[in-house]
């Protein structure tokens, strides 16, 4: 199966072991998409500092799904940026 990946590397300065498992609206809002999209949420961190947050999602070839999966995408970004 072939899968559509969302891969966002943050090299900001974080305390991993403190702040790894703390996880705000960001991540349950990406958590959310990906229920939606019948995909995985991982977050992870990225060495030597920083977190990486990916989004897998498997790829479909009706067109009214991946026409859904894009509304549930551009709804997220629209939830992230307005907040």
């Amino acid at each position: 199966m072939k899968l559509y990946c969302l891969q966002i590397i943050d090299n900001g300065v974080t305390n991993i072991s403190k702040d790894y498992q703390r996880s705000g609206q960001g991540t349950n809002q990406a958590q959310d998409l990906a229920r939606q999209l019948k995909g995985k949420f991982r977050r992870y961190p990225h060495y030597p500092q920083g977190t990486i947050c990916e989004l897998t999602w498997p790829m479909t070839s009706n067109w009214w799904q991946r026409f859904s999966d894009m509304q549930a995408i551009r709804n997220f970004y629209k939830k992230l940026f307005i907040h």
